[in-house]
């Protein structure tokens, strides 16, 4: 186990300069990727918190900026594994106890905390049921406009699995339940 040391006056600077320049573009990719204005604010402090635990790290990486995004995607993906187990282990109580399943529709989330008379809030809602992987690829593909071969360094597949995966999440997100037409 190691132990952290706090950070240098200089690292803390330098720490501080990289929040100032990537702090909005950081928050907007939490957007994408977390549930809620909360659970966005959460993955962006978060991901800040551990990008300056590791900052030596980050700050020597080719693109430091790149590898605060694959900390977040990462942070992402492991809050939504935890509460999906979280999830499971309550439905399968509610199974054994009632014997029936409780069945949600996909986009179900938090729909109440969104506007769905807003665009932007129809698109967040839809893309708030699609699977943390599927999620990252839209998010990263679409608003962030990576490609595929950044998406699959970040995510650490191959391009071809960065292109199914977004196949997959589009079909969802053109579902008739979505009532949304994409391109």
């Amino acid at each position: 186990m190691s132990v952290l040391r706090p950070p240098s006056k200089a690292d803390l600077a330098a720490f501080e300069g990289f929040v100032v320049r990537h702090e909005t573009a950081l928050g907007g990719l939490a957007k994408g990727l977390a549930n809620n204005a909360a659970d966005a604010e959460d993955l962006l402090q978060e991901t800040l918190t551990k990008v300056l635990a590791h900052w030596r790290r980050v700050e020597q990486a080719e693109d430091p900026y790149l590898y605060a995004r694959l900390m977040m995607v990462n942070t992402s993906t492991s809050t939504w594994r935890r509460r999906h187990r979280e999830q499971n282990s309550r439905s399968a109580e509610h199974v054994l106890a009632t014997g029936r399943l409780e069945q949600r529709p996909l986009w179900a989330g938090n729909a109440a905390a969104v506007d769905v008379n807003d665009d932007r809030g129809a698109v967040v809602a839809v893309l708030r049921g699609l699977p943390p992987r599927q999620r990252a690829v839209v998010v990263l593909r679409y608003p962030e406009d990576l490609p595929d071969e950044e998406i699959a360094a970040l995510l650490g597949v191959r391009p071809s699995t960065v292109r199914s995966t977004a196949l997959r999440a589009l079909r969802v997100l053109r579902g008739p339940a979505s009532g949304m037409q994409l391109r």
